[in-house]
């Protein structure tokens, strides 16, 4: 399992990078003439990267494991 603790680091990273771009948009969301349209491109990208890791990766393993 060592192999895979960098791999599981950093998707943890990614949890909390996304965790904080959602804490951008819900604060942008309640502000005028906010940058809604740009952290939500923000976030969907993140989110697809992070998706794409975790199904090559994470998953992948888990499955491996079983």
């Amino acid at each position: 399992m060592a192999d895979h603790d960098s791999e599981i680091d950093g998707l943890i990273d990614e949890h909390r990078d996304l965790m904080a771009i959602m804490g951008k948009l819900k604060r942008a969301a309640s502000e005028p003439d906010s940058n809604v349209d740009e952290i939500l491109d923000e976030l969907e990208m993140a989110l697809a990267h992070h998706t794409e890791r975790e199904e090559t990766g994470l998953f992948h393993t888990l499955h491996e494991v079983e």
